[in-house]
């Protein structure tokens, strides 16, 4: 399992993690069953809260060219949101 990265301020971060249902290391597999649906998928780069919303990014490939991924999922339901 990756790490849990943040990359943005102390502001933006959820500050109740323990509300969620949805932890980062199921954030991580509902997003490597998402993307092993259709892509080649390679590692998950960083699994972050932001208010609720796990953005879990993702590297994979598709027909021999990497690119990488952001799939926006609800902490408390385990809902894919939508990928960015």
């Amino acid at each position: 399992m990756a790490p849990i990265e943040n990359e943005r301020s102390e502001d933006e971060v959820d500050k109740s993690p323990h509300f969620s249902k949805i932890d980062a290391e199921d954030a991580n597999d509902i997003a490597s069953k998402f993307y092993k649906q259709s892509l080649n998928f390679i590692s998950i780069k960083s699994t972050t809260l932001l208010k609720g919303i796990w953005h879990v990014e993702v590297d994979a490939s598709s027909f021999g060219k990497m690119s990488s991924h952001i799939l926006l999922i609800d902490s408390h339901t385990g809902k894919i949101l939508r990928t960015v």
